[in-house]
């Protein structure tokens, strides 16, 4: 069978990350993201 994909180990640098955890329903879902994406540009 042919190789589908090629693949590398690269090194890379740390690099800094923000991470939300929370649990929700299907319905609230919009309204998180869009809480979520705010709280974000005001911590940046």
């Amino acid at each position: 069978m042919p190789r589908v994909t090629n693949f590398e180990i690269l090194r890379k640098n740390e690099q800094t990350t923000l991470s939300i955890r929370t649990r929700t329903s299907v319905q609230n879902l919009p309204a998180l993201i869009g809480k979520s994406y705010e709280k974000m540009a005001t911590y940046l």
